[in-house]
């Protein structure tokens, strides 16, 4: 699995198999990501008002673009509350994104965007991801004759920053 870090830009047109994208408790998802939304047709803001898109933790919603967008499939990640997130619940965060992408496909591309927030620098946000996406795509092999998988679950992951770590 290759990790790298680039500078953010617009998200509808990334190429990749998946995007994932956070979203804070009490955030409205067409406020913080409006090309997405438009993107959508405005479909993102009626599955948050059904309660299918949430910010709050452990909140997973996996949506398929149907060509909507460069990528394949949204991943909207619940952070939980601001005031509460810390190093810990980023990496549970992402943790629960990074299995979610793995439990399904070989030899993806993953792009996530990296929030901003006050408690926790980028820099630390960054090595949450790569701690949870490496602990995800670990699987040991060492007692079976035969693998469980084939090949890797993750070929890159993408972090977009807001600025350069």
């Amino acid at each position: 699995m290759q990790v790298t870090v680039e500078k953010r830009y617009q998200l509808v047109n990334i190429a990749c198999d998946e995007l994932i994208v956070p979203l804070w408790k009490g955030e409205e998802l067409a406020q913080v990501y409006p090309d997405l939304e438009a993107a959508f047709g405005g479909t993102l803001s009626v599955l948050q008002g059904e309660k299918e898109i949430s910010g709050d933790a452990k909140a997973i919603a996996v949506i398929h673009s149907m060509g909507r967008m460069a990528a394949k499939k949204l991943i909207v990640v619940g952070m939980g509350a601001p005031e509460k997130f810390d190093f810990v619940a980023a990496r549970t965060a992402w943790g629960r994104a990074a299995k979610t992408v793995v439990s399904k496909g070989t030899g993806k591309t993953v792009v996530i965007d990296l929030p901003t927030t006050e408690h926790l620098g980028a820099d630390r946000l960054a090595q949450a991801v790569t701690e949870a996406f490496g602990l995800a795509e670990y699987n040991y092999e060492g007692y079976r004759l035969k693998a469980k998988r084939e090949s890797d679950p993750i070929a890159a992951v993408r972090i977009l920053a807001q600025t350069m770590l």
